[in-house]
């Protein structure tokens, strides 16, 4: 987990392009561990973060809010809670087991296209395939 003073393994500020767009949260602010923590389930479920670096953010989200508490934050950062409870926004992500299910579609989709694309010339063994999936 990074800081101002000791940037951590997975510190995206001094890996940073020359004029590249960036938002900094800080840990004072009571809604910074929430986002953060939002930023990890949505990397998990896209797959394309490695553990290491998940794991590195939801210790930094959990630091965040332990900050933010330690500022004297703890009330709103229990009202952003609430806030976001109310909101219904963990019900705005697709269940893992949901996201496996269209992985799985459009993997049958895609072998399905392979073989009409094979097939495309010979609609009788098109049908057989078919009947035969």
């Amino acid at each position: 987990m990074g800081s101002k003073n000791n940037p951590g393994k997975y510190d995206c500020y001094s890996r940073a392009e020359p004029d590249e767009p960036m938002f900094i949260l800080l840990g004072r602010d009571p809604v910074a561990s929430i986002l953060v923590e939002d930023w990890v389930a949505l990397r998990e479920r896209l797959g394309v973060t490695a553990p290491e670096a998940l794991a590195e953010a939801r210790l930094c989200a959990e630091k965040m809010a332990q900050w933010a508490v330690k500022k004297g934050k703890a009330a709103q950062l229990a009202s952003t809670n609430e806030a976001r409870s109310k909101s219904g926004h963990d019900e705005h992500y697709v269940e893992q087991k949901q996201y496996e299910r269209i992985r799985e579609l459009e993997a049958l989709c895609k072998r399905a296209a392979d073989v009409l694309y094979q097939l495309r010339d010979n609609i009788d063994d098109l049908v057989k395939e078919l009947r035969g999936a």
